[in-house]
């Protein structure tokens, strides 16, 4: 069996309600699927490139599509294993990168009759735990809601609004959730430093589980930690070189799509847990066949127990699914998400084909 031809489609999937990344108003989601054939079986990818947090525009992921494509073509699947290797894994762009080894490892899968997560690691976990992330519309009747439908753990975007509304809000949503249900904070950067030790201050009663990435320079991590006493989660500074590993730092928040597919983002998890912290893969808003990857990933290599920040398929009108993300009690099974998936659910546009 070899790699017969590739086929790349744009889809553009519409938001339920608009999103601001640094300063940009983002009403759809786009990116490009990849299907790879070899014989009867085909392997999806999601190339996901997002304004903002990805350093490739749509247009540059998809100047390097074309001649990655030619070069898979006639690939056997002894080659694929081959070239599917952390050394290959620098090759391309982060979300071109991310959307060809979801289709090589998927291609994989389905030959072995295997699921991804299998194929990744023997000792996979068959569903895993995910948090919800609270609207800043009702949050605290959402949180009420969530906690009823079994999440527990949560998570509110914080330094959007004014610092007293929102430490009043979170006050109101420990009161409502009790003690026993964990409240993660994402505050993207938004602080500078003094900003961000009066805010984590006020809230050292709350007691969140940690805040991501609350100021703009996260070498100055280490004074809001010493100050504060709260966790912290790195999330934008993965996608640096270097980033900061002070005492305190809690989590590695990991968006495969962002950071650069499957070896970097597996490679992200073994670092956190060298080092004592946890390792939760997330989703920058994927789609269906991206935020199945993810969930995958996640079972394979992220920290067990451990919530993950996948529950965002709800942000989209239309998806690559039949139904909605199937989750119960807070848990996403994979066989399940799964079965659901369907790269013919949405209208898509062919922009090439390689044989």
């Amino acid at each position: 069996m070899k790699i017969e031809k590739i086929d790349i489609h744009q889809y553009h999937l519409a938001l339920t309600h608009p999103m601001t990344v640094n300063n940009s108003q983002i009403e759809t989601r786009e990116g490009f699927l990849i299907k790879i054939f070899a014989d009867n079986i085909l392997g999806v990818g999601d190339v996901p490139p997002f304004p903002g947090l990805s350093r490739e525009t749509l247009d540059e992921a998809l100047g390097q599509l074309a001649p990655a494509c030619e070069s898979l073509i006639g690939l056997n699947f002894e080659q694929i294993k081959a070239l599917l290797t952390p050394f290959w894994s620098f090759q391309y762009s982060p979300s071109v990168q991310f959307g060809l080894e979801t289709a090589l490892h998927n291609l994989l899968a389905h030959d072995s009759n295997q699921s991804l997560a299998q194929t990744l690691s023997p000792n996979a976990a068959e569903s895993i735990i995910t948090n919800v992330l609270l609207s800043n519309e009702m949050p605290v009747k959402r949180a009420k809601e969530s906690v009823k439908a079994g999440f527990r753990t949560l998570k509110l975007k914080v330094g959007r609004y004014s610092a007293d509304d929102e430490i009043s809000v979170l006050k109101k949503i420990r009161k409502t959730v009790g003690s026993q249900v964990r409240i993660r904070l994402d505050a993207n950067r938004n602080w500078r430093l003094e900003e961000a030790i009066e805010f984590g201050r006020a809230i050292r009663d709350i007691s969140v589980e940690y805040i991501e990435e609350p100021i703009v320079d996260p070498w100055q991590l280490d004074s809001f930690i010493n100050s504060t006493g709260l966790a912290v989660a790195l999330d934008e500074s993965l996608s640096s070189t270097e980033w900061p590993d002070f005492p305190g730092i809690d989590a590695y928040v990991i968006k495969p799509g962002i950071i650069g597919g499957i070896f970097r983002s597996a490679d992200l998890c073994r670092k956190a847990h060298k080092r004592g912290c946890k390792a939760v893969i997330s989703s920058a808003y994927l789609c269906a066949i991206g935020l199945s990857a993810a969930v995958h990933l996640a079972a394979a290599f992220a920290t067990p127990g451990t919530a993950m920040g996948l529950n965002t398929s709800n942000r989209l009108k239309n998806d690559f699914s039949r139904g909605t993300l199937p989750i119960e009690e807070g848990r996403i099974s994979l066989t399940a998400l799964d079965d659901i998936l369907d790269p013919s659910a949405v209208t898509v546009k062919d922009i090439l084909h390689v044989e």
